[in-house]
C-alpha cells in the first residue's frame, strides 16, 4: 500500500528537517526513521497547475493544462489498484480524481478527518492499494485555521486572515503551527505503515506549491513560475518504506534534486506497473534514480 500525502502551501524554507532553525515544526517527523527530500521542486505556484501536473505523464516543462489525457491514477484502476482519494481542499482535485471511483469529499475543516477516514479502510484492507489524502494544510491567508487548539505550539499568533494587521513574527509562528499540524499527521501515518509487517507498505509527502509570507513584500502565491521566487516553488518532501533495505537506499537521495516529474514513475514503480511511459531513472523507490536535469 501507497499512503500519499499531498500537500497544500507548505514551504520547503520552514521546515526544520531542513535548515530551518527558528521553530522545530518537524517534531514528530524527526523522531521517524525517514528521509527527508531537500533539494525538491514544485511544478507550479498554484494548487490548478501543480495538481494536475504532478499526476501527469508529462513533465513540467511539456505539461499543459488543456492537456486531456488518463493520468498515473486512472492507470492505477483499470489494471485492478484500489485508487482511493480522500480530499480535505476545498473539496477540488483539479480534476484528476474524476474518473475515479471510490472518492471522498470534506468541507475543509481540520485535515484530522482525512486520518480517521484512511483509519476506517484498514479492516478491509486487500489487494494493492494506494491512498492519496489531499489535505487543507497551510493554505493562506487564514493560516489560523487550519490547525485546532493543541497544535498552537508557537506563539503569538495571527488570528485573522487580514495579514497586514499582523506582524513578522505573528505570521511566521501561525504558518509554523500548520506544519507542525501536517507533521503530526504525517507521523501518525508513518507509525501504521511500520506496523502494517502483512503489506508492503509505504508513506510519501510533497506539497503541491509553497508560500510567501513577506520576502520582499511578497504574500501568498501564483506568481508566474519563471518569475516565482524560491519560497514559492522549492516545497518539502518525506518518504518512509517499511522495507528497511528500501528505506535506508531512500536516504541516500536526501539531497538529490527532485521535483513533481518523480511522482508518476515512483508511483507505477512501488506498484510493479509495466509500462513504456515509465522511467526507472524518475522513480525514487528504484536503485537507478538520478537528479533531475
Amino acid at each position: 500500500m501507497l499512503i500519499l500525502v499531498v500537500g497544500e502551501t507548505a514551504r520547503a524554507a520552514n521546515y526544520s528537517l531542513g535548515s530551518y532553525t527558528r521553530n522545530p515544526v518537524n517534531e514528530y517527523t524527526e523522531q521517524k526513521d525517514i528521509t527527508y527530500f531537500n533539494n525538491f521542486y514544485s511544478c507550479g505556484t498554484s494548487t490548478a497547475i501543480s495538481v494536475p501536473c504532478m499526476f501527469s505523464f508529462n513533465p513540467r516543462k511539456d505539461f499543459k493544462t488543456s492537456e486531456f489525457q488518463e493520468n498515473v491514477l486512472d492507470v492505477l484502476q483499470n489494471i485492478g489498484v484500489n485508487v482511493v482519494w480522500l480530499d480535505n481542499n476545498y473539496g477540488s482535485c483539479q480534476g484528476v480524481c474524476k474518473r475515479l471511483s471510490k472518492v471522498k469529499q470534506f468541507d475543509g475543516g481540520y485535515d484530522v478527518v482525512l486520518f480517521e477516514e484512511f483509519i476506517k479502510g484498514l479492516p478491509t484492507l486487500e489487494g494493492n492499494n494506494l491512498y492519496v489524502l489531499h489535505l487543507q494544510g497551510s493554505h493562506g491567508p487564514a493560516y489560523y485555521k487550519r490547525y485546532s487548539d493543541n497544535f498552537r505550539r508557537f506563539t503569538p499568533t495571527c488570528d485573522t486572515n487580514e495579514l497586514s494587521k499582523c506582524t513578522q513574527e505573528e505570521i511566521l509562528n501561525t504558518y509554523d503551527n500548520t506544519l507542525y499540524y501536517t507533521d503530526w499527521i504525517i507521523g501518525e501515518l508513518i507509525d501504521i505503515a511500520a506496523e502494517m509487517n502483512n503489506y508492503t507498505t509505504a508513506v510519501l509527502y510533497l506539497s503541491d506549491h509553497g508560500e510567501s509570507l513577506g520576502e520582499n513584500g511578497i504574500y501568498l502565491h501564483g506568481m508566474p513560475y519563471a518569475l516565482a521566487p524560491q519560497e514559492q516553488i522549492h516545497i518539502p518532501s518525506i518518504a518512509y518504506h517499511n522495507n528497511a533495505t528500501i528505506n535506508a537506499r531512500l536516504k541516500q537521495y536526501g539531497n538529490f534534486k527532485l521535483s513533481h516529474d518523480n511522482l508518476t514513475h515512483s508511483i507505477l514503480g512501488f506498484f510493479g506497473v509495466a509500462s513504456p511511459l515509465y522511467k526507472e531513472s524518475y522513480d525514487i523507490f528504484s536503485t537507478s534514480l538520478k537528479e533531475n536535469p
